[in-house]
């Protein structure tokens, strides 16, 4: 099962802000503009950005067996409460 996280009332600035972070943070990204991939630590990630709602999701598409769903999840909400 793949692990899903999405937040709301997420702004562009707020949005643009995320994605450097995550620039930063991730060995691998692969940014198209609201939508992308990060790989780090093991583990990708894709997110899509709709501006209209204002909604982020998250969805972890590859991960070592070890990396629990619960993990990869914290990591998101890590990357989240940080801005």
């Amino acid at each position: 099962m793949a692990v899903r996280v999405t937040f709301s009332s997420i702004t562009l600035m707020r949005y643009h802000a995320v994605r450097a972070r995550i620039r930063a943070q991730s060995e691998k990204t692969d940014c198209v503009g609201n939508t992308g991939t990060a790989t780090g630590d093991k583990i990708t990630t894709a997110w899509t950005y709709d501006e209209d709602a204002q909604k982020l999701a998250f969805t972890c598409t590859e991960r070592p067996w070890w990396k629990s769903e619960g993990f990869v999840s914290s990591k998101i909400l890590s990357l989240m409460e940080a801005l």
